[in-house]
């Protein structure tokens, strides 16, 4: 991790695709999940209609709960 200061702010660059300290990483492992169980077919076609399908469960509880959990560490 690294610090910038400017002035009285302080910017904490985080590792990128760090699952505990990026809250997106979350939900994109929830979506991938969902993929994941329903893809029986593993045609692109279907997967592309999955991550329509899965997105549709990313709801802003989830995203709550992401931002929370991110906030635990």
């Amino acid at each position: 991790m690294k610090w910038l200061y400017r002035g009285d702010q302080v910017n904490l660059r985080l590792p990128p695709f760090h699952c505990n300290l990026n809250p997106i990483e979350l939900v994109w492992a929830q979506l991938k999940d969902y993929v994941a169980r329903h893809n029986k077919t593993f045609k692109l076609a279907d997967v592309r209609q999955l991550v329509g399908e899965g997105l549709l469960e990313v709801t802003a509880d989830r995203w709550q709960g992401a931002i929370r959990q991110e906030q635990k560490m």
